[in-house]
């Protein structure tokens, strides 16, 4: 895959992470990639409680997009380019005592410490034709609402099923 362009990289990290929320129950906001800036916003009940449950799950999802990425470009993620999403996760994980890193690590520690269970979720095949026709969509779109994303993700999905139960 040489000719991989920065819009389909943004597309395919930004549906990891979408998948992943989806998922795991989050309500969706929006869906943005245009190859210079993307994001992916989620709403999540109880997403930042102390559960531990909950910190796993938020855990898997910010995983979810660095792990795709990997997987299509076959590319370490650089956190370095996400250093202030990351403090900010990583702050909101620390509050109240529920998660901390250690004292020496920096971003890259922390993706090459916790991010295997998300290779796992990305490497499961419904799971990437998933995440590969989302980004195939948001390439075209480059904008999606969460509602449109859930709808979008439910059809598919179905029509996953009842091709993989034929």
């Amino acid at each position: 895959m040489s000719n991989i362009t920065n819009l389909q990289i943004c597309s395919i990290h930004e549906s990891g992470h979408a998948i992943s929320a989806w998922k795991h129950s989050a309500i969706l906001t929006f869906l943005t990639a245009d190859g210079n800036y993307n994001e992916c916003r989620f709403k999540h009940e109880g997403n930042w409680g102390s559960d531990a449950q909950k910190i796993r799950e938020s855990i898997l999802i910010a995983c979810s997009g660095p792990a795709a990425e990997l997987k299509f470009t076959g590319k370490f993620f650089n956190a370095e380019l996400c250093r202030g999403e990351m403090q900010d996760f990583l702050s909101r994980l620390a509050i109240g005592d529920r998660y901390h890193l250690p004292e020496n690590w920096d971003e890259n520690d922390y993706w090459a410490n916790v991010s295997a269970p998300a290779r796992l979720f990305v490497e499961n095949a419904e799971n990437w034709e998933l995440i590969t026709l989302l980004a195939k969509r948001l390439e075209v779109k480059k904008y999606m609402l969460g509602i449109e994303c859930a709808k979008f993700l439910e059809e598919s999905y179905q029509d996953l099923m009842r091709k993989n139960s034929i």
